[in-house]
């Protein structure tokens, strides 16, 4: 993708940053890890064969798709947008399905076992079932009463004046705004106009303290800016992708006259058959 968005003419900045951008980083992990596990829960309903390896690939599995993530959202991605904890209670309470069934699982393989009950038929199914929803919904309670209560109680402000919050967050009205960016440089002159914030380029934006332009944010020694003065040999470049295409295309040629001429000479032997047996 690199070697395309450098000799392409028709890229531009902006597209050339989104394409070379990482894959947004999205919730989407939970349904696979939910998944995976539900998936590993229901094997105990059926005779067991390789159930430790199973359950050794899966730790291993869920260590690198941890460790993957943790890469990809401290080194990669530009930004993470998470509204609530919506999403994150939900991925909470599917962890019911999941112990819930592994206790339905226990009832179901305890069955007739020394010490237990036997049962079977509608008995058995519904004493799996109980056991299910009496998970469920102990889980529920727990995390809808239980776990606020031994929540730490964070305290917030009523009232935070915009210069105390600004120096914590890249993105205002002010720079989130590209009509008073504009204005800012060309109609007002401010010495530092305010910068235009963009997820990644957050190093971009510039502490001004000129009134009215309400930009108090600055990412100072944790980032390099870019360096757009790099030259480079788009001629040679060019003249490399156009030398390759060349000889893709003359290969391609190559390879369909070698075709015909296969096809030209099969056909030929077919009619000199014909001709012979006639």
């Amino acid at each position: 993708m690199s070697a395309i968005v450098r000799v392409h003419k028709g890229v531009k900045e902006k597209t050339a940053c989104d394409l070379l951008a990482a894959i947004p980083m999205d919730l989407s992990r939970y349904a696979d890890i939910h998944l995976n596990i539900i998936l590993a829960v229901l094997v105990f309903y059926f005779p067991g064969g390789y159930t430790v390896g199973m359950f050794v690939a899966l730790g291993c599995s869920s260590i690198w798709i941890y460790g993957m993530d943790q890469f990809r959202i401290c080194c990669v991605v530009p930004g993470c947008d998470f509204a609530g904890m919506t999403v994150d209670w939900w991925s909470q309470w599917l962890m019911s399905v999941s112990i819930g069934l592994l206790l339905s699982c226990y009832f179901f393989k305890s069955n007739c076992e020394e010490g237990y009950d036997c049962v079977d038929g509608y008995w058995l199914v519904g004493k799996c079932s109980a056991a299910f929803l009496f998970h469920v919904t102990i889980h529920t309670l727990a995390l809808k009463h239980l776990v606020p209560m031994l929540g730490a109680e964070v305290e917030c402000p009523d009232r935070v004046r915009y210069e105390d919050h600004a120096p914590t967050s890249p993105f205002s009205w002010f720079n989130s705004n590209p009509v008073f960016c504009l204005r800012s440089a060309y109609h007002y002159g401010h010495k530092i106009p305010c910068t235009f914030a963009m997820r990644g380029k957050e190093h971009l934006v510039k502490k001004s303290d000129e009134k009215g332009i309400g930009q108090h944010f600055e990412l100072v020694g944790i980032v390099k800016a870019e360096d757009f003065d790099m030259t480079v040999d788009t001629a040679q470049m060019r003249k490399d992708a156009e030398q390759a295409a060349a000889d893709m295309k003359k290969s391609a040629a190559d390879s369909m006259e070698s075709f015909s001429r296969r096809f030209r000479h099969k056909e030929e032997d077919s009619n000199d058959n014909g001709s012979a047996t006639v």
